[in-house]
């Protein structure tokens, strides 16, 4: 096991080894098993970031919210719609979390389609890097 030293300043981490080797972020920490309440702040936040990227047109940081296999699809996706992403909240709103299991995460989004209220999941798992990511929606 590779012990490190972890270092918060000013909202940046930097993991240092018993050498002083370091690796600077952007680094996410998160608790090994967290509780259900801090893992939904964290995933709300990271829903709500999304949004926000969207709704100022900026595509690339939204897809950084999505898992890398997964971006690709997505970053197409949102550039068909480019013209119309101001309104993502009407389309992408609110979550509430259903489920954590193993390494996921899933919550409900709903929302009225032309009266009638639907029902759409949204997945979070971790990425390949060890990060929270959007999987599904």
């Amino acid at each position: 096991m590779r012990r490190v030293a972890i270092l918060l300043a000013l909202g940046a981490l930097l993991l240092l080894d018993p050498r002083g080797s370091h690796a600077a972020g952007p680094w996410e920490a998160q608790a090994a098993d967290p509780d259900a309440a801090s893992l939904d702040t964290l995933l709300q936040a990271k829903w709500a970031a999304m949004k926000t990227a969207l709704r100022n047109g900026n595509i690339a940081e939204a897809v950084s919210f999505i898992v890398e296999r997964r971006r690709a699809d997505y970053e197409t996706a949102f550039r068909l719609v480019a013209g119309s992403l101001s309104n993502v909240d009407a389309v992408l709103t609110t979550i509430e979390l259903v489920a954590v299991r193993n390494n996921s995460a899933t919550y409900e989004m709903r929302r009225a389609d032309d009266g009638a209220v639907m029902s759409f999941q949204v997945r979070f798992t971790i990425d390949r890097d060890g990060v929270w990511r959007l999987e599904v929606f």
